[in-house]
């Protein structure tokens, strides 16, 4: 489910980018279309990083390894990691909001993404 309705999330996203910008001076895109984009983008970000959490849990029941569950590197690597990128991802998506309520414009809201993405 969590892949489905991520996907069906950045399906509308770029549905309602490509919809609402292009337009025939350009990519004229208004207020209420970025609010919109905005909004999408964060809520993608949210559902990112629920997806990172969760798979922090899963690495309880990990079949890597000698045994059966969490090893040392499980433990050590990547359930920190994990718990980075949540933390990263979490920032992200409130950035996005923030920059999006300043009225910065898109330019802005694709740098938040493209440092998340880095």
């Amino acid at each position: 489910a969590r892949n489905w309705l991520l996907t069906t999330t950045i399906i509308t996203l770029l549905a309602t980018a490509l919809v609402s910008g292009v337009g025939w001076r350009g990519w004229d895109v208004q207020r209420g279309v970025l609010i919109h984009l905005g909004a999408l983008g964060s809520f993608v970000l949210l559902l990112v990083a629920w997806q990172y959490r969760l798979n922090a849990y899963q690495l309880v029941y990990s079949a890597r390894g000698a045994v059966f569950g969490g090893g040392y590197t499980d433990l050590h690597a990547q359930l920190p990691a994990y718990n980075i990128l949540t933390v990263v991802t979490l920032a992200a998506a409130v950035l996005l909001v923030v920059v999006t309520v300043l009225r910065s414009g898109w330019r802005a809201m694709l740098g938040v993404l493209a440092v998340w993405f880095a």
